[in-house]
C-alpha cells in the first residue's frame, strides 16, 4: 500500500542521522521504526496538537503486515497515515536516549562480505523481507548493534550453516562487530547469527 508519512523537523533530522548511521534510506529506518515500536500510544489529543503545516511528506510503500498492527489501532475517526505519522514522531522522541550513539551527520559507507549464517536464520530473515518489505541491509546493520547474552552458544557447528553476503555500514557497524568477536573468541558470521536471531525474535519472525 502507497503511504505518505508526514515528519516534523526534528523527528526526520533524527531519523536521517539513524539512517546514516546504519547506512539505510530514511524510507528503510521508517519501517524499521514502525516494526521495532508498534506500541507507542497515540492519545486523542496526539491527533489535534500535530499540525499538518511545516511538515515532510515521504511516500512509502508499507505491506499489509505493517498496516495489520496499525489498522487496529483506535484512530478516532482520522486518517491512518496520520496515525502511522504520530507514532513515528512518539516512537523516535521515546528511543532518542536508545540511539544517541548510533546517530551520523554523514551516511556510512558499506562494506561487503561473506558471513555463515545458520540456515533457519536467513529463511527468518526471508519471511521478514517478504512479510515487511525490510530489508537484509537494514536488518543486519540493526542487529549487529544488539547485545547478546554473554553465556550464549557462540561457537555453533558449521553444519546447515550457508554463505551469506550482506553490507555492513564501516567503519562504525564493521569494526564493532569485529571487535567483540575478538573480545568473545568468535567468529564473525557466529556472532552476527546469534544477534539476527535475538533480532528476529524481538521483531516475532
Amino acid at each position: 500500500m502507497r503511504m505518505k508519512i508526514l515528519m516534523d523537523e526534528d523527528t526526520e533530522s533524527e531519523l536521517t542521522e539513524r539512517s546514516n548511521f546504519l547506512g539505510v534510506p530514511l524510507s528503510s529506518t521508517i519501517l524499521l521504526h514502525f516494526l521495532l515500536y508498534p506500541s507507542s500510544n497515540v492519545k486523542r489529543e496526539d491527533f489535534s496538537t500535530f499540525s499538518l503545516e511545516g511538515k515532510r511528506s515521504i511516500q512509502m510503500d508499507i505491506k499489509e503486515y505493517v498496516i495489520k498492527k496499525y489498522d487496529e489501532k483506535t484512530r478516532y475517526n482520522n486518517s491512518l497515515y496520520l496515525l502511522m505519522s504520530i507514532h513515528l514522531k512518539k516512537a523516535v522522541k521515546k528511543t532518542n536516549n536508545e540511539w544517541k550513539n548510533w546517530r551520523s551527520k554523514k551516511k556510512s559507507e558499506m562494506f561487503f562480505s561473506t558471513y555463515s549464517i545458520d540456515q533457519s536464520v536467513l529463511e527468518r530473515m526471508k519471511n521478514l523481507k517478504r512479510e515487511t518489505g525490510l530489508t537484509f541491509t537494514v536488518l543486519v546493520n540493526y542487529a549487529a548493534l544488539q547485545t547478546t547474552d554473554e553465556q550464549m552458544g557462540l561457537f555453533d557447528s558449521e553444519v546447515d550453516k550457508k554463505s551469506q553476503g550482506f553490507q555492513l555500514a564501516t567503519p562504525e557497524i564493521k569494526d564493532r562487530l569485529e571487535e567483540e568477536c575478538e573480545r568473545k573468541n568468535t567468529n564473525p558470521g557466529n556472532l552476527l547469527g546469534k544477534k539476527l536471531e535475538k533480532t528476529l525474535f524481538s521483531l516475532d519472525f
